[in-house]
This record gives C-alpha cells, sequence and structure tokens, in this order.
C-alpha cells in the first residue's frame, strides 16, 4: 500500500500494533533493496493501515505500506500537500520491488 505520510524519511510500515504485517527475511531484503537502490528506506511499526483487513482476513501472505510523499495529511486536511519528488521516488522503489521479485521467480 503506498498510503503512509507526514514522515520525515522514508518508511517501510511492517507492523500495526501486535500485527506483523511482514516476515523478518522478506523486510530485511527489502530494506537492502532500498539501500542498493540509493532509495534508503527505515522499518517501522505503523499505527493504522488499510492492509491490516487485507492481512488479518487471510488475503495476502507480506503487506506493507510505503510512505509516498503525503503531508500534513490527517483526515482531510486543506493544507495537505504532496512532494512529487518524493510520489516519484516511491514509484520507483515499488518498480524495483516488483523487478526484484520477477528476478527471484527466474532463480
Amino acid at each position: 500500500q503506498l498510503d503512509r505520510g507526514n514522515q520525515p524519511e522514508q518508511q517501510i510500515v511492517t507492523q500495526v500494533g501486535k500485527i506483523e504485517l511482514c516476515d523478518d527475511f522478506l523486510v530485511n531484503s527489502l530494506v537492502r533493496l532500498s539501500l542498493k537502490k540509493r532509495r534508503p528506506r527505515q522499518k517501522v511499526s505503523g499505527y493504522g493501515t488499510d492492509v491490516v483487513a487485507i492481512k488479518t482476513r487471510g488475503k495476502c501472505k507480506n503487506a506493507i505500506n510505503l510512505t509516498c510523499g503525503y503531508h500534513n495529511s490527517f483526515g482531510h486536511n486543506p493544507s495537505e500537500y504532496i512532494v512529487l519528488h518524493e510520489v516519484e521516488e516511491t514509484m520507483e522503489y515499488v518498480k524495483d520491488i516488483i523487478e526484484f521479485f520477477l528476478a527471484s521467480d527466474k532463480s
């Protein structure tokens, strides 16, 4: 999910409360990938994300939520804004993740 906002650094949300969204092996691989591609992200625990519902209903094995350039996004705040280069960086990272999985499938 690309929906995490209001953060000063790029993040990968892998846990909400006591709910593990993503196994450690995968998240460590994603953090290493972010460093390798010079798009560093850190693993964090979040406080709410839509993918919790998908994960807790057994609809996926692993889920994450990525920061994506939202700022001042508390509810429907009229002063919310998006930093385009952060959005573009997130989209490039998503592309990196897809390529990582495609390469893994060929191994």
